[in-house]
């Protein structure tokens, strides 16, 4: 089973799939619409170096502790500095920043107060409001983020992170076409960083639109924009093992970024690239198939499917990956007792090999139910579900229908462990009384097995 540290693992994708914080965090330039000017020579230098800090950072060192140190000494001397603010508010959300959209508890709002401080004193400080239009939606409040930058629209700006902000929004809204828009109208821009931005946003609305050869084109390009960047090399791996599946483009591109920079997702990449290789490996029964699993198993120290899961939550890379596991008998089973806590932690479902004794059985609406416990109702209960051409195939396999066949027996079962929510019938209608049931759904015979 995955332990908590596994689970937070699966979480990073999102840092590895849109970048790092620095990427998508607006950034604060000095001489920003609506500040007030006439700042002493001194601060209005420590502004530009604080901002030039925050936007180098890239996960190492000790960039954005020197930025702060250079807010906290302008502040010192002028406390009424809007543009420190806005830039503090940029500070705790690089510091705070745990992946994607995640981040430690009372960022967002320690984020949020500095915007407000900055606007208290420069009311018609247009990127303030930029950037309050970003924190109101990490803080899930599209109407205030719709507001903010509507009110940087009416004040004028040329920051191109407000076209950025939006087309965040309008992804949101799935107006994937208007968020397009927005991040061509600032793929020209000389600055590197909102190019590297704007392909991140070209790069999720193709995913969410399943062009998947248009994506790895834009992955390609930020590559060759960013050929040092370990960032982009992780990025373009993920992408590789988890929507492609090429267990060797992957290796390549993890190891390009770790070599840059050895931080822990790459290493994760690294570690589900090598696993989905010995998946592919042991299931042509190639004799050298250890040789990645033992890489794999040296680096990161943990099993092929919490991997797998951890690194991409699924998707074409886990089902080569589970198939070897049940050929093999290599890696983790997971407790049908515990099946439905991880499904909770993991948004409803989750990948694995599941072990349970099937105690009961049941049929509703033409579906079968193997269950793990007497009382389908029970909380620790995981039920396989057959649909009806799984049953019949099962039966003609072995000669016997499934509760016939496996009833008491022990087995092991492939597939995704995912909560399911049923309601309580009265009178031939649904209440709304319900409970959780965990449930299985097998997809062929083959991913069920009798454990020995």
């Amino acid at each position: 089973m995955q332990s908590r540290a596994q689970h937070c693992l699966r979480h990073f994708l999102w840092l590895a799939m849109a970048g790092f914080t620095a990427a998508i965090i607006p950034r604060v330039v000095a001489a920003a619409e609506g500040a007030p000017a006439g700042a002493p020579a001194s601060s209005e230098a420590r502004l530009q170096r604080a901002e030039s800090l925050l936007d180098a950072w890239e996960g190492q060192g000790e960039g954005k502790d020197d930025a702060k140190a250079e807010l906290d000494r302008v502040l010192r001397d002028d406390p009424r500095s809007a543009n420190a603010y806005r830039l503090y508010a940029r500070y705790y959300l690089i510091d705070g920043h745990i992946s994607g959209d995640s981040f430690r508890a009372g960022t967002l709002e320690a984020a949020d107060q500095a915007l407000g401080k900055a606007l208290e004193i420069a009311p018609d400080y247009a990127r303030a409001f930029v950037l309050q239009g970003h924190v109101y939606r990490l803080m899930g409040k599209p109407a205030q983020a719709t507001a903010a930058l509507q009110k940087a629209d009416r004040l004028g700006t040329d920051d191109p992170w407000l076209h950025l902000n939006w087309a965040e929004l309008l992804m949101d809204e799935n107006r994937h076409e208007e968020a397009v828009a927005r991040y061509r109208k600032v793929l020209a821009d000389n600055d590197p960083r909102i190019n590297t931005a704007a392909r991140e946003g070209l790069i999720r609305y193709y995913k969410r639109t399943k062009r998947l050869d248009d994506a790895e084109g834009v992955y390609r390009a930020d590559v060759a924009a960013r050929p040092t960047s370990a960032w982009a090399h992780g990025n373009y791996a993920s992408f590789l093992l988890c929507w492609r599946g090429d267990a060797d483009a992957a290796i390549v591109e993890a190891t390009k970024a770790r070599e840059l920079m050895d931080y822990g997702i790459a290493r994760l990449t690294l570690a589900g690239a090598l696993y989905r290789k010995w998946a592919v490996l042991a299931l042509d029964g190639n004799k050298h198939a250890d040789e990645p699993m033992m890489a794999a198993v040296k680096l990161i120290g943990q099993g092929p499917a919490s991997t797998i899961d951890a690194s991409c939550g699924g998707g074409v890379a886990v089902l080569p990956v589970l198939e070897a596991m049940l050929l093999t008998g290599e890696g983790e089973r997971i407790s049908a007792k515990v099946a439905g806590v991880l499904a909770a932690e993991e948004d409803g479902s989750v990948p694995g090999l599941f072990v349970m004794k099937v105690q009961a059985s049941g049929r509703d609406r033409n579906y079968l139910y193997l269950n793990s416990e007497t009382d389908y109702r029970d909380a620790r209960n995981l039920s396989v579900v057959f649909a009806p051409e799984v049953e019949a195939a099962f039966t003609r396999k072995y000669g016997s229908a499934p509760d016939q066949f496996l009833k008491g027996k022990d087995i092991t079962v492939l597939g995704y462990a995912t909560q399911v929510k049923i309601h309580f019938i009265e009178r031939g209608k649904p209440t709304d009384k319900y409970y959780y049931q965990t449930q299985l759904m097998l997809a062929k015979p083959d991913y069920l097995r009798v454990s020995e």
